[in-house]
């Protein structure tokens, strides 16, 4: 272990300072990435057999790899970002090192220190003792010595089974308390999402797949705010003052949701 360990240590002080500003045919992850000891899949699986397709033209978090530092003692991690082509612009992929609490999302416009640009498609493959990104026709493979550092897997699991939600699914939710009942999976809806009321919650929404189309017959009442109507005994009534609806539909409380009607 004693030997390992001063091996490593040698290799990192070498050649971690030429790891900014490099691109990836130059390949220095391969070292970076000695030290990770967890990967976290933020694309909902592990495996993509084909390129990553959508939402399109935008900016979504890949991986974060968790990173130890000479000690075992974990340090930082690596968010890989990728800006998933559009019908009229190319891919790119940005790495941008990251404390260990931020969250790889809150950071898609930070500075990063290695990127590729003009990519056509992306995929990638995580196993145990392997992360294999496919770029284009170049395939790119950091190994791990599991053995030692015993590398593990996670992955954030969506609400089905699905890569991606679908217009009308529920990708977040909160009790009257405030407190999360479904994890917010909101960056998995094609066409983006909107908030309705569905609590007691003043600052926290329920969350829907889908175009926002509060106010029309048969959709959510658009929210006019809790703060805004002073306080209130229950929110969940016929014509709530929380909510408002367009033309001469009429706020009414459904299954604990306002809609128009």
């Amino acid at each position: 272990m004693y030997v390992y360990r001063l091996v490593f240590v040698i290799t990192i002080l070498i050649l971690s300072p030429h790891v900014f500003g490099k691109t990836f045919a130059e390949d220095d992850l391969k070292f970076r990435w000695l030290s990770a000891y967890k990967i976290e899949s933020l694309y909902g699986g592990k495996i993509f057999k084909g390129p990553i397709e959508k939402p399109k033209a935008t900016w979504h978090p890949i991986l974060a790899i968790y990173l130890h530092d000479i000690n075992f003692i974990p340090q930082k991690k690596d968010c890989l970002i990728y800006f998933i082509p559009g019908d009229d612009t190319q891919g790119k992929l940005r790495i941008v090192e990251a404390k260990l609490k931020e969250k790889c999302e809150k950071l898609i416009f930070s500075p990063s220190f290695l990127e590729k640009d003009k990519i056509f498609n992306f995929s990638f493959n995580l196993t145990k003792t392997k992360l294999t990104l496919y770029l284009d026709q170049e395939s790119y493979q950091y190994k791990y010595y599991s053995k030692n550092q015993n590398i593990n897997i996670g992955t954030l699991k969506p609400r089905n089974k699905n890569i991606f939600l679908s217009d009308g699914d529920i990708c977040f939710e909160v009790d009257d308390q405030c407190n999360s009942v479904l994890e917010n999976n909101c960056h998995l809806c094609p066409n983006g999402s909107f908030d309705f009321v569905a609590s007691s919650c003043s600052r926290l929404y329920k969350k829907k797949c889908g175009e926002n189309n509060c106010g029309i017959k048969g959709g959510p009442a658009c929210i006019r705010g809790f703060k805004t109507v002073g306080e209130i005994v229950d929110y969940c009534i016929n014509d709530s003052p929380v909510g408002f609806c367009r033309d001469k539909a009429r706020v009414v409380c459904i299954n604990s949701e306002l809609v128009c009607i």
